[in-house]
């Protein structure tokens, strides 16, 4: 909303919402594919619900496709935004072994939605400087999370917590605050 009233444009709500529903479609078809591993965190719903759980997968990403068609009244550099939204989302899991890459294609995504306002055309220079906090802020979050699953991420994925360690000085004043 910032980003538009900053570009000053009319707050457009249905990339917003595009976003949303695209942003939970990937979240849903990652508990699906991190369902064994999450078992550990007693996160169980996908595992004990797996053709449910599939489904609502399969709706989200469905109903995801569905939206992003609608969009083309928006024009296709938002259509571009929110295939690139799919894409990411798609193949995020699939990365959890690449160094930092899950952490950064989190973080870019989830600030890309400021960008909406450049996206319909706005014209405003300061909606990058909103891009970069919502990044760095996100690419935070999801340092802090790695920290709190470092006992159940070992052999499932690569962090920056299991790289240092657990005796890492930054990791463990980390984790001790949370």
């Amino acid at each position: 909303i910032l980003s538009f009233r900053i570009a000053g444009a009319e707050i457009s709500w249905m990339p917003i919402i595009s976003e949303a529903i695209i942003g939970s479609a990937a979240m849903t078809q990652n508990d699906w594919r991190d369902r064994f591993n999450d078992r550990k965190k007693g996160k169980t719903l996908a595992l004990l619900q797996p053709r449910r759980f599939l489904l609502l997968v399969f709706v989200l990403w469905s109903f995801s496709a569905l939206l992003t068609f609608l969009m083309w009244s928006f024009g296709a550099r938002v259509v571009l935004l929110l295939v690139w939204f799919m894409a990411i989302g798609l193949f995020y899991s699939e990365f959890r072994r690449v160094p930092l890459l899950s952490n950064i294609l989190v973080a870019s995504v989830s600030a890309s939605i400021v960008l909406f306002p450049l996206a319909l055309r706005q014209s405003a220079p300061q909606v990058w400087i909103i891009f970069l906090g919502v990044f760095l802020a996100i690419f935070g979050r999801e340092i802090i999370k790695d920290i709190e699953d470092l006992s159940t991420d070992s052999n499932h994925k690569w962090t920056l917590p299991l790289r240092f360690g657990e005796r890492s000085q930054c990791v463990t004043h980390a984790s001790q605050r949370i």
